[in-house]
């Protein structure tokens, strides 16, 4: 079973530690693969250069990078930014897996930072996925 043999680690934006450079660069490969080469996403709309001021996510299973996502704080709303899960482990529970830690990690952290909402932008196909989560559409 994939959910039993997760991993989640979480990064700080303060966190300058060889760890975090390394776990930004798996990032980055995730999402490369993920939405430049798989949605046509274009590089300069996912790489804004915001990616040091976030915190970053990254989900292993075993040991292999499969889904990453990153929370950039504004003002006092959280910004859930470029969830991703690789296509082979869609469908398994993973975004949920991701979303769920993504949910708590920013409650668990909403009094330190300020934090009053969470905010996330979400591709026309993904909107189900988020609303199924409690997320609420607008715009």
């Amino acid at each position: 079973d994939i959910l039993n043999s997760l991993s989640l680690k979480i990064y700080e934006s303060c966190d300058k530690s060889k760890e975090r450079k390394d776990a930004l660069i798996q990032c980055l490969k995730l999402r490369e693969e993920i939405f430049i080469v798989g949605q046509d996403v274009p590089p300069e709309i996912d790489f804004d250069g915001l990616d040091d001021q976030s915190v970053q996510l990254l989900v292993k299973h075993k040991d292999l990078p499969i889904a990453t996502s990153r929370i950039r704080y504004v003002e006092e709303t959280a910004k859930v930014e470029r969830v991703g899960v690789i296509e082979k482990y869609r469908n398994h529970g993973v975004g949920k897996f991701l979303m769920n830690s993504i949910v708590e990690f920013v409650k668990s952290n909403a009094e330190e930072k300020k934090t009053k909402v969470i905010t996330l932008g979400a591709q026309d196909h993904a909107i189900n996925f988020y609303e199924k989560l409690g997320f609420e559409t607008y715009g």
